[in-house]
């Protein structure tokens, strides 16, 4: 996550205050939100890793639980940035923006692969994870249902 967090910042530190015609204060802009984003990412992963063990759906949760603290907080400082400090408000956007999207793609990544692995487990014989998969339910012979019936009658 971190690798990507410097490629991107590199990236933007050339390309925002290009986009807008390189004002004053655009590069303080995509360091400070580069820094805020990383930093936020990296706390972001700590539900998810208090939720190992307790299986896949505990995981989904923790990843929604740490996407909206990080946005929540990115955005407060984004405020920050724009009235207190003075900042541009595009290049910190934009900044925003583009280090957020890339660092959730890699988490996203980073998740998919947990929850697949535990998937995996579960459905081989369960070891692992706190969360079984249920045994299938065994086939039963169709009987015609009335409440089934009784649907067909109202929407005719």
């Amino acid at each position: 996550m971190t690798a990507v967090a410097a490629v991107v910042l590199v990236v933007e530190l050339f390309a925002v205050p290009a986009m807008f015609g390189k004002p004053a204060g655009a590069v303080e802009a995509v360091l400070l939100m580069g820094g805020v984003v990383w930093a936020t990412g990296l706390i972001s992963v700590l539900p998810v890793m208090r939720s190992r063990g307790k299986g896949p759906f505990a995981v989904v949760q923790a990843f929604f639980l740490g996407m909206g603290l990080r946005v929540i907080v990115a955005l407060a400082v984004l405020a920050w940035a724009v009235k207190a400090r003075g900042l541009p408000a595009g290049p910190v956007a934009v900044s925003l923006m583009m280090m957020y999207l890339a660092l959730l793609f890699v988490e996203t990544r980073i998740v998919v692969g947990y929850v697949k692995t535990l998937d995996s487990r579960s459905k081989g014989g369960g070891t692992g994870t706190a969360a079984e998969a249920p045994k299938p339910a065994k086939p039963q012979a169709a009987k015609e249902d009335s409440s089934s019936a009784n649907c067909v009658e109202v929407l005719a």
